[in-house]
């Protein structure tokens, strides 16, 4: 991995010089690239590769235009990742062998690994959004140019992409109702329960520089312990983890039974929780296919062999597809410029004073701050708590783009990718798919307050405020003075005033933009239907009466 502090890298050309663990003579080398597939269940490329050969190597290469262990934004994704690389290297020493790591460029890696190991094929998951696609295109050609058979199969999604924008026949599905209909004509999708042949894994004989050739460095040589607060304990990485956690959830059989279409919520539902899996599902320490597969059988199990789950039960499995779907069908799927899926929306020029007073959580809102506290220390924050968060960035408060709201799940969370992470911004911004929410949902006081679901996360996440009162805690600006100075908490003093004073007002504006842009949007849809309609030839009309004779 990248260099730690006082100690030397060791260049390409000696990771790959001539030594006992080069591979020579006529028997090649398959080589497994773990990207976003870091597990052994449910990988049928693995499987297949495995298959092929009888000298197998498992590699992860660290591409530093992804990764920069300098910026203390991603040191939960940095510690999620070391754990997560460290459970697959834990896992294949007990069938003798090593994952190896390698940092560079994949691109100039894996020629060299082609040459040093003798490698024949080359085994990966399938990357669904197209950004990943292009990668993949150039590193098959690679491939085909040094004679490398490429083995890629659908592991990462319930679906290979491309089979999912075929059945959408052309249409862009504007709204994930729409998606649901293309989603049920796709089938049950296919699940690999081959288990992985760990005898097949060889390891050369030396091993002695392992750990400093292609060893996984610790927490500690990036600097990131004294920045991971309780999240470490929280979410720890790695396959072995997430199948613990899996178990965990599907003993709660009482929930699957009694499953309805909107979960209730209570102040707990917004701390974190050991059954807690979406973190799992980014880097493929969980498959999604076995996590679906086990919720239906549990289901039906508890509710009848014939009993067909409701579509909710899979709901964030089905809306992650429906992203990458969406990113898939439309180019400038990352951006609000050019953006198909988007209505145009004025946004304002982001003020960088104010997006600071975001990221350092004092906004002056406590319900707001707590959020952003939660997911900078701990890499996930709750579903209402990310759309509160959004909301307040984009049509709530600030009115800016949400492509700032999308970076910040970027840099911060545990859960998603550029284009899930892109499409629920879009979502919660009320900017595309479906119509704007009540306002109750955007405001930065009211969706917390609404049964108290906040006062705990508030208590937990900002300490200054962890004696307030509950009928001033989300806005401790209306506090009299004398319940602030018992508290020990002064409005401007102990804990910032609001950035924003008439926050009612803002909303009331922003979300009126909305509504006008929305109805505006109909109306040329409709206009457009109609004008379609006029050109085409009535069916009743008679046909004008033939000249000939």
């Amino acid at each position: 991995m990248s260099t730690p502090k006082n100690e030397i890298a060791i260049p390409h050309e000696l990771l790959f010089e001539s030594s006992d663990e080069e591979v020579s003579g006529d028997a090649g080398t398959a080589v497994h690239w773990f990207r976003r597939c870091l597990r052994f269940h449910d990988n049928p490329a693995l499987c297949e590769a495995i298959r092929s050969t009888d000298s197998f190597r498992c590699v992860y290469i660290i591409d530093p235009s992804n990764f920069s262990t300098n910026s203390s934004v991603e040191s939960n994704k940095w510690r999620f990742l070391i754990e997560s690389l460290q459970d697959l290297d834990h896992t294949l020493k007990r069938h003798n062998s090593r994952l190896y790591i390698i940092e560079g460029q994949p691109t100039y890696i894996l020629p060299l690994l082609f040459k040093h190991w003798n490698v024949t094929v080359l085994s990966l998951e399938e990357d669904p959004s197209p950004y990943g696609a292009r990668r993949d295109d150039a590193i098959c050609s690679l491939c085909q140019q040094n004679g490398v058979h490429v083995i890629k199969r659908c592991s990462n999604t319930l679906y290979p992409i491309d089979k999912l924008v075929n059945l959408c026949k052309g249409f862009k599905p504007i709204t994930l109702q729409r998606f649901y209909g293309v989603f049920e004509t796709a089938g049950f999708p296919e699940y690999c329960t081959e288990a992985i042949e760990f005898n097949k894994l060889k390891i050369s004989s030396d091993q002695s520089d392992h750990e400093m050739k292609y060893g996984i460095s610790t927490l500690e040589q990036h600097g990131l312990t004294k920045l991971m607060g309780l999240s470490g304990a929280l979410w720890p990485g790695g396959e072995t983890e997430a199948l613990r956690r899996l178990q965990s959830h599907l003993e709660r059989r009482m929930w699957v039974a009694s499953f309805e279409e909107r979960p209730r919520l209570t102040p707990a539902s917004l701390l974190p929780s050991s059954n807690t899996l979406t973190p799992y599902l980014d880097l493929g320490c969980l498959s999604a296919r076995r996590l679906y597969y086990e919720m239906n059988n549990l289901y039906r199990r508890l509710k009848g062999g014939q009993s067909r789950p409701p579509t909710s039960l899979h709901g964030q499995l089905v809306m992650r597809e429906y992203f990458y779907v969406a990113a898939n069908l439309n180019e400038n799927f990352d951006r609000a410029k050019g953006n198909s899926m988007c209505m145009p929306v004025p946004w304002k020029s982001v003020d960088e004073l104010s997006m600071e007073r975001v990221t350092s959580a004092t906004t002056g809102f406590p319900w707001i701050d707590a959020i952003l506290k939660q997911l900078v220390s701990e890499g996930w924050i709750h579903g209402i708590c990310k759309h509160a968060l959004i909301s307040f960035i984009t049509h709530g408060q600030l009115f800016y783009s949400w492509e700032e709201a999308a970076n910040l799940l970027e840099r911060y969370s545990l859960e998603g990718d550029i284009c899930t992470n892109n499409g629920i911004a879009m979502l919660l911004s009320g900017s595309c798919y479906s119509r704007a929410l009540p306002s109750v949902v955007h405001s930065p006081v009211l969706s917390g307050k609404h049964g108290s679901l906040g006062v705990e996360l508030i208590r937990r996440y900002i300490p200054s405020l962890k004696s307030f009162p509950e009928e001033f805690i989300f806005e401790p600006w209306l506090a009299p003075y004398d319940i602030q100075l018992a508290t020990g908490c002064v409005v401007a003093k102990d804990y910032p005033a609001p950035m924003i004073i008439h926050h009612q007002a803002s909303l009331s504006a922003n979300i009126s933009m909305l509504h006008q842009l929305i109805r505006s949007a109909q109306e040329r849809k409709v206009t457009k239907r109609r004008q379609k309609q006029a050109l085409r030839p009535s069916p009743y009309l008679m046909p004008a009466p033939s000249t000939d004779t």
